[in-house]
């Protein structure tokens, strides 16, 4: 997982696509929002008053908007998150 940050927006880059369980896993403290009739299946995660993360199934990256205090508290919780579903795999 590579990050590229400015102030309050991330653009988080994976060796894997983006699957719909990662989705559901990364999402499932927030409300999800997943538009599967796309073309590009989008989603969107919100965990209240922290962060918003948006991007699409298939893709490699996604883009995390960071609320205005505590960024990297919240960038660790995520960082966390990836890291309990990518060991839930093993």
């Amino acid at each position: 997982m590579n990050c590229l940050q400015s102030s309050n927006l991330v653009d988080v880059l994976f060796n894997n696509e983006i699957t719909k369980n990662f989705v559901s896993f990364i999402g499932s403290d927030g409300t999800l929002e997943l538009c599967e009739e796309l073309a590009k299946p989008f989603f969107s995660i919100c965990i209240r008053k922290k962060y918003t993360i948006k991007g699409a199934l298939g893709n490699y990256k996604l883009r995390i908007y960071l609320g205005n205090d505590k960024t990297d508290d919240f960038l660790e919780e995520f960082r966390g998150k990836v890291e309990l579903f990518t060991l839930s795999l093993l």
